[in-house]
């Protein structure tokens, strides 16, 4: 019965991870990128609608994010939106597509950047926690209640630890043969451990519309964890190479 618990929960957990994710994609760390702009919230016919659904989005340079509306009379709009939001981009409307063209990284931002990492992480681990609490308080009742045994309980909470100690991080920095982790101890990171490092290799469009439908990842290395704090880690590489900062990481532990 403890397992009918947690799978009543796997949909909540998955969408704590889920918008995760998202924050991560939206972090602008001098690599262009779609997924830093298209879920902002622009102007379209009065309503509010993310970019990605009224606009085609692409990366012509490593650097430069070009975005072609379906209906160009939306271009200012669409510009209004990306100077108000909060990503401090520079959009250059030419009266037919939006160019941004993201400077390098200083090091200023990247310290900046590494401490939004951080408390993405944190919030995403609060909210993860809450919904583990929740179970584990639903299964303490059902011991209670005569409908699973001691055994059981204890059962259902070892099982409720290794499900929720996945999480995702990104990499900090690259410096020399170290990658440095925006995830720590409390994210369950332990001396020793071996992450998988992935970056996304492909972009699924409907063919229709434009509108990204699912990004693919796909694994570019190994790397161990060599040092860790409450909220970063420094790594070797076991294998791989050409690590960047914003490539994502997944970490568990057993």
């Amino acid at each position: 019965m403890y397992n009918e618990a947690i799978s009543r929960k796997k949909e909540e957990f998955e969408r704590s991870i889920e918008h995760y994710k998202e924050e991560l994609n939206q972090l602008r760390t001098g690599r262009a990128s779609a997924a830093l702009v298209d879920n902002l919230l622009v102007e379209y016919y009065g309503a509010k609608s993310p970019l990605k659904q009224v606009a085609s989005i692409t990366i012509p340079e490593p650097r430069t994010i070009m975005i072609s509306p379906w209906d160009k009379s939306s271009l200012a709009g669409i510009e209004k939106s990306l100077r108000e939001s909060q990503l401090n981009l520079n959009p250059n409307n030419d009266g037919q597509v939006i160019r941004i063209n993201l400077p390098a990284l200083n090091e200023e931002r990247r310290k900046e950047l590494v401490k939004v990492l951080n408390q993405k992480a944190e919030e995403a681990r609060i909210a993860i926690r809450k919904h583990r609490e929740d179970v584990w308080e639903e299964i303490q009742n059902m011991e209670k209640d005569g409908q699973i045994g001691e055994d059981d309980k204890f059962a259902g909470k070892d099982k409720l630890q290794v499900r929720t100690i996945v999480v995702q991080g990104l990499v900090a920095a690259v410096d020399g043969g170290q990658v440095i982790l925006n995830v720590g101890g409390r994210a369950g990171v332990r001396v020793g451990d071996e992450l998988s490092v992935e970056r996304v290799s492909k972009e699924i469009k409907d063919p229709a519309t434009g509108q990204v439908l699912r990004r693919l990842s796909s694994p570019i290395g190994v790397v161990k964890v060599t040092d860790v704090d409450d909220v970063s880690s420094v790594c070797t590489v076991v294998s791989g190479s050409g690590f960047k900062t914003g490539d994502t990481v997944k970490t568990q532990t057993q």
